[in-house]
C-alpha cells in the first residue's frame, strides 16, 4: 500500500466497536447519540426529521473534514493515513452545547427544557390558518421589537426569565396572539421588521424565494454533455472568491456515459 495514500471509511458505528457489524440507519444513529432524547415535545416524543442529520452532517461532512485535514498533514509528514468515520461518533459531536451542560454542570437534558429546544419562547407558533412562524427573538433589541409588533408587554416583563412558569406564560401569550391572524398577515408584518421572526416555508416555497435566487440555491444542470436540455438541481452552497463549481451533467446510471 502506498504510504502516501489517504483512505477513509464511513460506517454507522466505526471499525473498532462491538457495533461495527451492526445494521443501522440515520434514525438509529440519532437515537444512540442522545440528540433525540432532548429533541421534540414532552407530550409527543422525538420527531422524525426531514433530513438525515447523522448520514450527511455526521458522516459525509466529517469525512470531508477528515480527508482535508489528512491532506494538509501529509504535506508536513509526507505520510498518508486511514480515517475511520463513524456516523454515530460524529453526530454525537453535534451535541456540543447540550453535552457541555450535561458533562460539566451535571444538568440532565430533556425536551422543552433549554432556551433553544423549546424551553423558552424561542419556538414555532401556529397561525390562524394552520401555518407556522419561527420566533428567535432572544436578544433584548429583538425581544423589544417583537413585543411592540405583537403588543405583548409580558414579553418584556418575563421574556428573559428562566423560571418555568414565566416561560410558559410568555409562550402561551405568543401562541394566542399568533393564532389571531393568518400566515399571510404575519408574513407581511415581519417582512419589514428585523427581529428574528421568519415564516416556516415548504421546500418548494423555499427554493423559489428571492433569497434562493440571490444566493443561487438552484442551478440548471445539462442532462448530458451532448444536449442543451437541463434539469434543476441544488447548487453547491460554498461560495469561492475565484473558483466556480462546474455542473457538467446530471447523475447517470451505472454503465452510462463517463461513469
Amino acid at each position: 500500500i502506498n504510504p502516501r495514500l489517504i483512505y477513509c471509511s464511513i460506517t454507522g458505528y466505526g471499525q473498532t466497536s462491538s457495533y461495527k457489524d451492526r445494521a443501522g440507519h440515520d434514525i438509529n444513529y440519532l437515537a444512540l447519540s442522545g440528540i433525540m432524547g432532548h429533541s421534540g415535545r414532552l407530550q409527543s416524543g422525538p420527531p422524525p426529521l426531514g433530513i438525515q442529520i447523522a448520514d450527511v452532517a455526521g458522516g459525509s461532512l466529517h469525512a470531508v473534514i477528515g480527508i482535508l485535514a489528512a491532506v494538509v498533514e501529509r504535506s508536513q509528514s509526507g505520510q498518508g493515513q486511514y480515517i475511520d468515520i463513524s456516523m454515530t461518533d460524529c453526530v454525537v459531536g453535534l451535541n456540543s452545547m447540550a453535552a457541555s451542560a450535561s458533562l460539566a454542570a451535571d444538568v440532565a437534558q430533556q425536551p422543552e427544557q433549554s432556551t433553544l429546544n423549546g424551553g423558552s419562547f424561542y419556538d414555532y407558533y401556529l397561525t390562524k390558518d394552520g401555518r407556522y412562524v419561527s420566533v428567535g427573538s432572544l436578544e433584548p433589541q429583538f425581544m423589544t421589537g417583537l413585543a411592540a409588533a405583537l403588543d405583548l408587554p409580558i414579553l418584556l416583563e418575563k421574556g428573559a426569565s428562566f423560571h418555568p412558569e414565566d416561560r410558559q406564560l410568555v409562550k402561551q401569550a405568543l401562541a394566542d396572539q399568533f393564532k389571531t391572524q393568518d400566515y399571510a398577515h404575519w408574513h407581511h408584518v415581519f417582512a419589514g421588521l428585523d427581529v428574528c421572526v421568519e415564516p416556516v416555508l415548504s421546500l418548494e416555497e423555499a427554493l423559489h424565494t428571492p433569497l434562493a435566487v440571490e444566493r443561487g440555491w438552484v442551478v440548471d444542470v445539462p442532462l448530458s454533455e451532448q444536449t442543451d436540455q437541463t434539469e434543476p438541481q441544488l447548487a453547491c452552497p460554498i461560495k469561492f472568491s475565484r473558483s466556480q463549481p462546474r455542473y457538467d451533467f446530471i447523475g447517470q446510471g451505472l454503465g452510462d456515459g463517463k461513469w
